[in-house]
């Protein structure tokens, strides 16, 4: 995966890196190497891949370079028409990615923990990544250069962060640099230049008239082919925020405000124009969510997927689909003939339209979804993709111990996921004051008026004590995890299942320990692996699904007994691309602390049901 790493990170300014090089292509015979630079094309720099395919078009290009001998040169390339160069660059954006220079009070990046992977902080605000990869930026660090190149290489449509026109408001939640965000965004649309924007709001600022202000300003601006709003999402690592949109009526209230816009715009545009996040018809209807979400076209081709728009109801006509083509019933009788049941983990966003749709398809004697709280961020953070490996593997501990209770004692009810009480604002917790406090009022900055507020926050993360071997967790001892490492398991949901058997009390029965910042499970008795911390080596060594080990490292739980036990699925989208999930561990490291094999599954439910009745026909082994 690409490393984006800041203008100011020290990388020489030689242009883009080359990973590979295609054999029997212009650029093979060219003599070009894995690790040169090129750095101009036809006397221009190459800042990012869109300079790239801008400067290359033609079938005869100077390119300039630097040699893994250090040595400079340019050197001219032919090609057939059609023919690609045979270039394959390191990432998309060659000279540094630009980063935020504003204050927002809502900004998640500012509520994480202090100690986790420093990817993770890097708050980009680059227009050119906002075109390749769909991120928001502010465009308050626009430079007249930035402009004029946009217009002129076309870098259409981009995604802006609006969240509101009034000035004053602006300021007060953005920055100082808010105007100037604003009078780009006017310029560029001015010269044709198109843009999906996005709205966070923030209870008592952005919201009601001030709302309506931004939506009535926007749509005279028919270059902006769309608004997503989405509420504020915030962590237990903060002080300021308390409630977002949790309470019904306050959902409600958002989705009446732009319903006027959402009417007014299919009559004249035939879009609804302005969409709302999933998160407020879910808060707004937890009783009937499946009734009260918009129909299929109502989302048109999904553009705001990623930004939580339509995801509800994608699931929902993907489910439907897994029906009508078989697949569900499929994957039940492939359990029900092995005599197993499936759990698919997920956030507890999903728990008001997946529990009616299990319902409903009848297959609940072997498909559940296993609903984990996210006690790690904490706030009112539930979707699945924010969720960490701790937070599942204790998820998973808690349902085999609860089920193993509910077997050996008849009549006591399997454990359950305790759903919020209505207007409850997801994972509600409060931070420790001064343990994690990146927005405590009266804090080292005032929101508004300063443009780097917290330490590391631009900067790489503070680094660990001395004493610590862990990276990205503090910790007093490598045989001591914190006990924010390994936080107390509840086994069993109080008030359903008082105690659970002690023989599968998985943390009760292993030894925790953390090493090079994974979670490690020793049965007791058990002496730590040989080549510990080596055998756990970051970075995704052991995620792929193949099951393939590094040498010496601990193999994949067995089932004990002989009896494969249930299926615990994952959804793909809780690790990154390095196999990988928010708090560092490797789906091997989470086999290895619940003690039981997991599986990686696609994210529809019309691909899932597929993997699920191929995995219980294989006995739940990974081929």
């Amino acid at each position: 995966m690409a490393q984006y790493p800041p203008r100011d990170s020290g990388r020489p300014a030689m242009g883009a890196r080359i990973l590979g090089v295609k054999p029997e292509s212009p650029a093979d015979d060219a003599g070009f190497e894995p690790g040169c630079y090129l750095t101009s094309v036809d006397g221009q720099p190459l800042r990012d891949i869109i300079d790239w395919r801008w400067l290359s078009g033609e079938e005869c290009i100077e390119v300039g370079y630097v040699d893994l001998d250090n040595e400079s040169g340019t050197v001219e390339l032919w090609r057939d028409q059609g023919e690609e160069w045979g270039f394959e660059f390191d990432g998309l954006v060659f000279d540094g990615v630009r980063q935020c220079r504003n204050a927002c009070t809502f900004c998640f990046m500012r509520q994480l923990p202090k100690s986790m992977r420093p990817s993770l902080y890097l708050r980009d605000d680059d227009f050119r990544l906002s075109f390749l990869v769909g991120t928001f930026v502010t465009l308050t660090n626009m430079t007249p250069e930035d402009e004029t190149r946009i217009i002129e290489q076309r870098i259409s449509p981009l995604r802006v962060s609006l969240q509101a026109v009034n000035s004053h408001v602006r300021r007060r939640i953005i920055g100082r640099h808010a105007q100037q965000g604003i009078e780009s965004l006017d310029r560029l649309l001015a010269a044709g230049i198109e843009f999906h924007a996005q709205i966070v709001l923030v209870p008592g600022e952005n919201d009601g008239d001030v709302l309506r202000e931004s939506l009535e300003w926007a749509y005279e601006r028919p270059g902006i082919l769309g608004i997503g709003i989405v509420p504020l999402g915030y962590t237990r690592y903060q002080s300021v925020f308390d409630h977002s949109y949790g309470d019904p009526g306050d959902a409600r209230a958002l989705l009446e405000t732009i319903a006027p816009f959402q009417r007014r715009a299919l009559e004249e545009r035939e879009t609804p124009w302005v969409y709302a996040a999933d998160e407020f018809y879910r808060n707004a209807w937890r009783d009937d969510l499946i009734g009260h979400i918009p129909p299929t076209g109502f989302y048109g081709d999904f553009e705001m997927f990623e930004d939580g728009i339509g995801i509800i109801r994608s699931t929902i006509d993907d489910w439907a689909l897994a029906e009508s083509e078989g697949s569900i019933a499929q994957a039940a009788e492939a359990l029900r003939k092995t005599n197993r049941k499936a759990f698919m983990i997920a956030g507890m966003a999903q728990r008001e339209f997946l529990d009616p749709l299990v319902a409903a398809s009848g297959i609940q004697d072997v498909f559940r979804p296993l609903y984990i709280r996210n006690s790690y961020f904490g706030g009112n953070v539930d979707v699945t993709g924010l969720l960490v490996a701790r937070d599942v593997i204790d998820g998973i501990l808690g349902e085999r111990s609860c089920a193993a209770t509910a077997s050996a004692q008849p009549g006591v009810e399997p454990c359950d996921t305790p759903a919020f009480s209505p207007g409850e604002d997801g994972n509600q917790e409060t931070c420790t004051p001064g343990e994690n406090d990146f927005l405590k009022e009266g804090g080292p900055c005032t929101p508004g008026e300063t443009d780097s507020c917290t330490p590391g926050e631009t900067d790489p993360p503070e680094t660990e004590p001395a004493q610590a071997t862990c990276h990205n967790r503090a910790i007093t001892s490598a045989a001591t995890p914190s006990p924010e490492v390994v936080a107390p398991l509840s086994a069993c949901t109080p008030g359903v299942n008082a105690t659970c058997a002690p023989e599968v009390d998985k943390r009760a029965a292993l030894t925790a320990f953390v090493t090079l910042g994974h979670a490690r499970a020793i049965a007791p008795g058990e002496s730590e692996p040989a080549n510990t911390p080596g055998a756990f080596a970051r970075n995704g060594e052991h995620r792929d699904e193949s099951n393939a080990r590094g040498a010496g490292a601990p193999k994949r739980p067995p089932a004990s007994n002989g009896d494969p036990g249930p299926l615990f699925l994952i959804p793909r989208v809780v690790f990154n691309d390095d196999g990988l999930t928010l708090d560092d561990l490797s789906l091997h490291d989470m086999e290895m602390a619940t003690g039981c094999p997991l599986h990686v599954v696609s994210c529809s439910p019309r691909e899932y049901f597929n993997e699920i009745a191929a995995l219980a026909r294989a006995g739940g082994a990974r081929g």
